[in-house]
């Protein structure tokens, strides 16, 4: 591996798997908002349901599972209306 992949590795694994679904499903949240809901909609979906599974942590998991779902859920009617 190189230095560069070895860095990060060390970095993702200083925090524990609950708080790496944390962020990554808040960052692709808000995304899923911003560009392409369908693809980061999904992965907050993902994310915030491992991070269900993973923790106690249910009304947050809850909240990125809703904005991700509402996301896809928007872009759905929007496709469906332009047809």
């Amino acid at each position: 591996m190189s230095d560069e992949q070895t860095r990060v590795g060390e970095f993702l694994s200083r925090y524990e798997e609950s708080e790496r679904f944390l962020v990554a499903g808040a960052v692709t949240a808000v995304l899923s908002w911003v560009f392409i809901p369908l693809l980061f909609g999904l992965a907050a979906i993902y994310c915030g349901y491992r991070l269900y599974n993973c923790s106690d942590r249910t009304i947050t998991s809850a909240v990125i599972v809703f904005m991700g779902a509402s996301a896809v859920i928007n872009w759905l009617v929007y496709i469906v209306n332009t047809i």
